[in-house]
C-alpha cells in the first residue's frame, strides 16, 4: 500500500493546458472552415450556413477560453 503513486498537478497548470488546447481547437476549426468556405461557397445559402456554424461553435469555445484565462 505504500507504493501508491499520487499524481498531483497544480490547478494553474491544468487551466493553462485547457486554455491552450481550446485555442488550438479554435485555430484548427477556423482554418478548416475558412478553407471549405473559400472552396465550396457558391451560393448565399451556403455562406449563411457557414456563418451560422462558425458562430454557433466559436462563441462557446471563446467563452471557455475566456473562463480559463480569467481563472489564471
Amino acid at each position: 500500500m505504500e507504493n501508491q503513486f499520487a499524481l498531483t498537478i497544480p490547478w494553474k497548470t491544468v487551466l493553462s493546458l485547457t486554455f491552450y488546447v481550446l485555442l488550438l481547437i479554435y485555430a484548427i476549426f477556423t482554418i478548416v472552415l475558412l478553407y471549405h468556405w473559400q472552396n465550396y461557397s457558391v451560393s448565399k445559402a451556403a455562406t449563411t450556413q457557414t456563418y451560422v456554424a462558425y458562430f454557433t461553435i466559436s462563441l462557446p469555445l471563446l467563452g471557455l477560453m475566456a473562463l480559463a484565462a480569467l481563472a489564471l
